[in-house]
């Protein structure tokens, strides 16, 4: 775990900056706009799209089907798991609808400490 996250931080050092540096120069906004212009294929830049969702979309449901279940477990079973996961995405949605964007950064940061 200690390797995979030291590799992740290398990663972000080396890649990321220029990455970044690449997206501000050119107004990039979403990796697929960066393959698009790296290698200039509209049926790859679609495929990065779909790929992404596609696994994104998995990965955000698990943090609410998760605290589900923690909520479940915690109560006993008075709260049920889909119930507990319901009202959990309806705080993130509220939370992240006031608060932006800069609302979920904070709670990143917040998290990492």
């Amino acid at each position: 775990m200690a390797f995979g996250t030291g590799f992740a931080a290398l990663s972000f050092y080396y890649i990321g900056h220029k990455v970044w540096l690449l997206g501000k120069e050119n107004n990039f906004i979403t990796p697929p706009e960066l393959i698009e212009f790296r290698l200039p294929n509209r049926s790859l830049k679609l495929l990065f799209l779909t790929v992404m969702v596609v696994f994104t979309l998995p990965y955000l449901a698990l943090q609410p089907i998760g605290a589900g279940y923690l909520l479940e477990n915690l109560t006993g079973g008075q709260i049920p798991d889909f119930f507990g996961a319901t009202c959990l995405t309806l705080v993130i949605v509220i939370y992240v609808f006031i608060g932006g964007m800069r609302s979920v950064a904070f709670t990143d940061v917040l998290q990492g400490v």
